[in-house]
C-alpha cells in the first residue's frame, strides 16, 4: 500500500513470524519491501520513496527476529553448505524450484506485475499428439533468446540494430537521448504487467485488470490468448516484436487455460 491511501488495509504479524525481508522496486521504482512470513504468506508494500523504504526496513532488522533466514548468505552457501545452485545440480531441489530462487534472487514477486516471475518456454514441438523426449528438436535452444529460434530471425535484427547504430552516431548531442536513442535488438520486452495479463485473461482478479488495462474491453479475438502452438510461432519465429517468455502458472496451474466463467 501507499501511505495515506484511504483504501489502507491493517495488517499484523509477530516478529518470530518473519522468515525474510526483501526491498523491491516496484513498478520500476526503488520504493518497494516484500515480507516472507513462516505461514507462507507474503505482504508487499510500496512506500513513496526509498528512504522511507530504508527506514522500515532497518526498523524491522532492528527488532530480534528468531526465525530471520538471510536469504542471500542461504543462496550463495558455504564451505559448509550447498548453495541453491549446487542444491539443484545434485538433485536436492526440482527445476520448478530453482526457476523460483532465480527469479526471487533477481527481484521478482507475483505481487507486482512489471517484476512478474519469468518461466521459459522448454518445448517447441506444439502439434505433435506424442512429444518424442529423445529428439532434441522437441525443445527450444536454451543457448539463444526466445527471439532467435529461428536462425532466418537473426540477421533481422542484427540488421536493425546496426541501423539504429548508425543513426545514433549520426545524430547530433542534442538528439541523442531525445528523438534518437541507444541502439537496440528488441523494441519490446520479454516480460511485463500486459504480458502477465495477457496469459492471466480468464482467472480473476486479473480479468478486472485486463480491463482496466484495455479500457473495459476484451481485446480483438485473434490477439487473445487462446492457441499455445501460434503463440510459440509468434514468438520464436514470425513475429519481429513479440518475444514474451511464459510465467510460473504454465507449470503449476492448468485452470488458467480454461474459460471457466464464460467470459466473452
Amino acid at each position: 500500500f501507499l501511505p495515506g491511501d484511504p483504501e489502507i488495509s491493517i495488517v499484523s504479524w509477530t516478529y518470530d513470524g518473519i522468515v525474510e525481508i526483501h526491498g523491491r522496486r516496484y513498478e520500476l521504482l526503488d520504493n518497494g519491501l516484500e515480507i516472507f512470513l513462516l505461514n507462507g504468506k507474503t505482504h508487499f508494500f510500496s512506500f513513496r520513496n526509498t528512504r522511507e523504504r530504508k527506514k522500515v526496513h532497518q526498523l524491522l532488522l532492528s527488532h530480534k527476529l528468531p526465525n530471520f533466514v538471510d536469504y542471500e548468505d542461504e543462496a550463495r552457501g558455504s564451505f559448509l553448505k550447498y548453495s541453491v545452485t549446487q542444491k539443484w545440480q545434485e538433485g536436492l531441489m526440482t527445476n520448478f524450484q530453482y526457476l523460483i530462487h532465480l527469479n526471487k534472487m533477481a527481484g521478482r514477486t507475483f505481487n507486482d506485475l512489471m517484476q512478474y516471475p519469468v518461466f521459459p518456454f522448454t518445448v517447441a514441438d506444439y502439434k505433435s499428439e506424442k512429444l518424442s523426449l529423445d529428439n532434441p528438436r522437441t525443445f527450444r535452444d536454451f543457448a539463444k533468446p526466445i527471439s532467435v529460434q529461428d536462425e532466418t530471425k537473426v540477421e533481422k535484427f542484427l540488421t536493425n540494430y546496426k541501423f539504429l547504430e548508425d543513426e545514433y552516431f549520426r545524430a547530433s548531442d542534442e538528439e541523442r537521448g531525445v528523438s534518437v536513442s541507444l541502439p537496440y535488438h528488441y523494441g519490446s520486452h520479454y516480460s511485463n504487467s500486459g504480458i502477465v495479463l495477457h496469459y492471466l485473461v480468464r482467472v480473476f482478479p486479473y480479468t478486472k485488470m485486463f480491463l482496466d488495462y484495455q479500457d473495459q474491453h476484451f481485446d480483438v479475438p485473434d490477439r487473445t490468448f487462446h492457441n499455445l502452438e501460434s503463440t510459440w510461432r509468434l514468438v520464436s519465429s514470425e513475429s519481429p516484436s513479440d518475444v514474451k517468455e511464459m510465467i510460473p502458472e504454465f507449470y503449476y496451474l492448468p485452470e488458467f487455460l480454461v474459460n471457466s466463467e464464460g467470459l466473452s
